[in-house]
């Protein structure tokens, strides 16, 4: 092995067990923080007789306070699915939970090029024992579901808790007019499949020309060698908070309807999103909201270097109270929850 090889190594090695700790050490400063929030509202909770009570799986009571403004909706969260009158699901459903006479409620996230790793193919018994509701934006379940049995679809934008990680009093102290960095994009996975590539790729290129655009997510080897790499990011609100601007690249950009948390979370936190992704965006936003970038040809990353010089990102993180509301009244998943589990219709149906 050559001395630069073996350089290499030694130093992807270094920072792979650095990152691994600095994950670790985030993770027991979350974990904490969800238990403590959990401890601290569980007591102040009220149930009502007169209102459904709903089991969300896999997600505890205090994703509610890391992810929504409101905290207060016509459904009790309960933490047994025994006990509930409506279970929810995000994309993968778990028949081990042995369910029978529930509204069941699946949320399907994923874009089209998962729908064969999030592949349901729910009993029979499953469908005859409940009644069974599917969200999704695809036009068709069959792109991600088996059904053996009846069941009501209604097609609508992708509801998904935001993981921006704040809890209101985080968000009331953003100060909009601070924000010294430029722009900066997250990203989990840049290698595997075809989304994960391209992202890589368009990364590399704006690098390439020079431009300041920091990078956040999974350390990789993939993560690695990105020029601009900045390392791994435990709370998505305190990157938010200080740049400008947000690059949102979608996995699956050219997908009708397929629009993420991402956008939800950058504008929460007063950070202009440039929006790699569906042009269904401009049907859910003003446009002064946010920088459509619908490809990575040269004439559209030379106007996308233009508009990062500018103070266009004022409009948003002057204007977070405004917008907060309304991404809180007709994007937020435990709103859309609160509708469905009452038999009312979401804000966006398609």
């Amino acid at each position: 092995m050559s001395s630069a090889n073996k350089k290499f190594n030694l130093r992807y090695t270094f920072l792979r067990e650095y990152f691994r700790w600095v994950d670790k050490l985030s993770n027991w400063n979350l974990k904490r923080r969800k238990t403590g929030l959990a401890k601290r509202h569980q007591t102040g909770r009220t149930f009502r007789a007169d209102i459904p009570n709903v089991y969300i799986h896999n997600y505890g009571y205090e994703w509610i306070h890391l992810s929504s403004i409101q905290k207060s909706f016509e459904f009790n969260w309960v933490d047994d699915p025994a006990i509930a009158d409506a279970v929810v699901f995000i994309t993968i459903v778990d028949e081990g939970l042995n369910l029978e006479n529930k509204n069941i409620f699946i949320f399907y996230t994923e874009p089209e090029v998962y729908t064969k790793v999030h592949f349901n193919k729910l009993s029979h018994n499953f469908f005859k024992k409940n009644r069974v509701t599917v969200i999704t934006h695809h036009p068709d379940p069959a792109y991600f579901l088996t059904p053996t049995g009846p069941f009501e679809f209604i097609r609508s934008i992708i509801y998904t808790p935001f993981l921006h990680g704040a809890i209101a009093r985080d968000l009331s102290a953003i100060d909009g007019r601070s924000r010294n960095k430029k722009v900066f994009t997250i990203t989990s996975a840049l290698s595997g499949i075809a989304g994960n590539d391209n992202k890589k790729k368009y990364i590399e290129k704006l690098i390439e020309r020079g431009s300041e655009l920091d990078v956040y997510g999974r350390f990789s080897r993939a993560a690695y060698s990105v020029k601009n790499y900045r390392g791994t990011c435990a709370y998505k609100y305190k990157l938010l908070s200080k740049y400008r601007y947000n690059l949102i690249l979608e996995n699956s950009p050219d997908e009708d309807w397929y629009v993420t948390e991402k956008i939800y979370d950058a504008l929460l936190c007063g950070c202009m999103p440039i929006f790699h992704g569906s042009r269904r965006i401009y049907e859910l936003f003003p446009a002064k909201w946010f920088y459509h970038l619908p490809s990575f040809e040269d004439h559209e990353l030379d106007r996308l270097e233009e508009f990062i010089k500018t103070d266009a990102y004022l409009i948003v993180a002057n204007n977070r109270k405004e917008i907060a509301d309304y991404i809180d009244k007709n994007f937020s998943f435990f709103s859309a929850i609160d509708k469905v589990v009452n038999h009312r219709l979401v804000e966006f149906t398609i």
